[in-house]
């Protein structure tokens, strides 16, 4: 893996994940959305399966980590839709000897517990702008989708 430069790892981390892991449900390849697609960023080229992918530069487990833009995920809250599954991509460097690694995580099922809203300070990049946070993962349901176990 080589340094990314900011918004470059979330397309190589959605590319990533369609080149090594198949759809959840169907097993069928994965395609990615085009740019700024609203809440998903992969879908299955057969059935109707979509999911978001975020991209985490550090070995699993995590409890915790960033989400994306606030606006669009409250209106499809308040509309009663579900939160999209998520397709977490661990990819990292190990210290010891220096080998690349890369896991995926499945978590089917989010709720609104598994979400916290968070603003962005006014003196950085992107002033007052709300996102959200994907909290308490580890307590939900995975499924490791790569590398296979089994």
């Amino acid at each position: 893996m080589s340094p990314l430069r900011a918004g470059d790892s979330g397309k190589a981390g959605e590319q990533a994940v369609v080149e090594v892991v198949s759809c959840p449900n169907c097993h069928s390849k994965l395609m990615l959305l085009p740019p700024g697609f609203p809440l998903f960023d992969v879908q299955c080229t057969r059935c109707m399966f979509r999911a978001q992918v975020k991209t985490v530069r550090c070995p699993p487990p995590k409890d915790q980590i960033f989400g994306a833009g606030w606006d669009v995920l409250d209106k499809t809250l308040k509309s009663g839709q579900l939160i999209p599954p998520l397709l977490l991509n661990f990819q990292w460097t190990e210290k010891t000897t220096g080998s690349q690694r890369h896991e995926v995580y499945f978590f089917p099922f989010l709720t609104k517990a598994n979400v916290r809203m968070r603003q962005r300070s006014q003196e950085g990049q992107r002033p007052g702008y709300k996102e959200f946070n994907y909290v308490g993962l580890l307590h939900l349901p995975q499924m490791k989708l790569f590398p296979r176990t089994s």
